[in-house]
Parts: structure tokens; C-alpha cells; sequence
């Protein structure tokens, strides 16, 4: 249960992606503490292959607390300044150089449709502050997600939040679009 402290979907990722476990939920999607694994083996001593399991489970968890708790004790803003140092590309510079285009464009852009311009100028700042955090290093499929929940976390707009995770989107092909 202390676990669930912790963004949903860091949780997921850790029992689905990492160790094929499935999560469990209530009847309105609530994540519960317990997850169900299946085992191809029959043992005599099933107690023990549940054990081995939840510790092996419980590893992966606090790893998901650790980097949550690490990550949470910095602002998203602070961590855009450390985007200056990873390389987007050689011809285009860092990704602090590509997060002020994008700042421009979007800015440009909420004036052009007539959107809230500061809204859309903030969550560009932010959008790509989660790369350089550990959550996001150790389960990279959570980028954007983690930048939604810090945002949150740092009394940014629901908008602004919204936007950060929602600049990625579509994901894949089906996925929800930006709304």
C-alpha cells in the first residue's frame, strides 16, 4: 500500500513492462496493492514462488518511490536549465535550444487561434524538463507522464500539466490525440 503514493503509471510500467505481472484495479480504476502473476511450473511449496515473486516485485517498486521522491524535491522548472546538456542533434543543438523553439512556435501559435498565450508559452518551457529526471531515465516509456504529475506537484495549471504530457501524443498508431 505505501507504493500507491507513487504516480500510477510508474507502478504499472514496474509489474506489466518490467517483470510481466499484471496490476490489479477496483471498479473504478483504482489501482490496488496486488498484482497477479502466472507461473508455469507446479511447485509443492507455492507460498514460496508467491514470496519470490512479491520481492522481486517489491524491488522494482521502490525503485519506482525512490526516483518519484528524488524527482519531486526539484522543481520542473530547474530541471530545464540541465536540458542544455543533452544533445538533441549536432546540426540543431541541445534540447534546451529546441525547448525555446518550441516556445516560440506555441507562442506564436495560441496568438494566431486565439489560446492562451502564457499557458501555451509555460508548458513548452516545461515540456521536455522530465528527460532529465530519474523516473523518466529508468522507465523512459513515462516521459510527458512524469512531466504532467511534477508539474502538478509544483503548483503548475492543470492546462500547463495537461499540455506537458499531452505534447506527445499520438504515441503510437490508435493512440488518443492532444486535445
Amino acid at each position: 500500500p505505501a507504493f500507491l503514493k507513487v504516480p500510477q503509471e510508474a507502478l504499472v510500467s514496474s509489474m506489466r513492462d518490467h517483470q510481466k505481472y499484471f496490476h490489479v484495479v477496483d471498479a473504478k480504476g483504482a489501482l490496488l496493492p496486488a498484482f497477479i502473476t502466472v507461473s508455469n511450473i507446479r511447485s509443492k511449496t507455492p507460498a514460496r514462488v508467491r514470496t519470490g515473486n512479491e520481492r522481486v516485485l517489491n524491488a522494482r517498486l521502490a525503485d519506482a518511490k525512490f526516483f518519484w521522491e528524488t524527482d519531486a524535491t526539484q522543481p520542473l522548472g530547474t530541471r530545464a536549465d540541465e536540458l542544455k546538456n543533452v544533445l538533441f542533434h549536432h546540426a540543431l543543438g541541445s534540447l534546451a535550444d529546441k525547448t525555446r523553439r518550441i516556445e516560440k512556435l506555441s507562442g506564436r501559435i495560441a496568438e494566431a487561434i486565439g489560446g492562451p498565450e502564457p499557458v501555451c508559452i509555460q508548458a513548452a518551457a516545461l515540456c521536455k524538463a522530465d528527460l532529465v529526471t530519474g523516473m523518466v531515465g529508468e522507465f523512459p516509456d513515462l516521459q510527458g507522464i512524469m512531466g504532467r504529475y511534477l508539474a502538478r506537484h509544483d503548483g503548475e495549471s492543470a492546462a500547463v500539466a495537461r499540455a506537458i504530457e499531452e505534447h506527445y501524443l499520438p504515441r503510437h498508431a490508435g493512440d488518443a490525440l492532444p486535445k
